[in-house]
């Protein structure tokens, strides 16, 4: 029996990395080697995929396929991106008197705003661009209901 050199092919690499997305989405934190499943310490409580996903050209012209990237909570909570996420809507809701909504993403601040009823508004609403794979941190924004949501362009 002889050994032959595997073929690498432009097919075999796409594949590879959709089946790394996959899994990301899936909650494992991008552990390729857990597409079977992920342990529990790996496992995302925040991010969760919906069903409105569409396709789009990602990063280097690959495909992006599946469902959009999305996390709500309320209050501040820290979480990482998926890698192939770089635009988001984020919305901030506080029915109380006054809070801040402060959210940071790779480090960057992209939203500081103050909402409430004793302001001109309870809630906030924006689009940005985000640093694929950075570290989503919502501070100061104790009560406020918040939703982050992938746009693909």
């Amino acid at each position: 029996m002889s050994l032959t050199q595997p073929v690498v092919t432009p097919q075999l690499i796409a594949t590879a990395i959709v089946l790394c997305a996959l899994t990301l989405l899936s909650g494992c934190g991008g552990d390729c080697l857990a597409i079977g499943g992920c342990s529990d310490s790996q496992a995302t409580t925040v991010a969760a995929p919906n069903n409105s996903g569409a396709n789009s050209a990602g990063a280097g012209g690959i495909a992006v396929v599946g469902p959009l990237f999305s996390a709500t909570g309320t209050g501040d909570t820290v979480f990482k991106l998926p890698a192939s996420v770089s635009v988001l809507d984020i919305t901030g809701r506080f029915e109380g008197g006054s809070s801040n909504f402060v959210v940071y993403i790779g480090g960057d601040l992209k939203v500081n705003e103050i909402i409430g009823t004793r302001w001109p508004s309870t809630s906030y609403s924006g689009r940005v661009t985000a640093t694929p794979g950075g570290l989503v941190e919502i501070t100061n924004s104790n009560g406020v209901s918040w939703s982050i949501t992938e746009v693909r362009l």
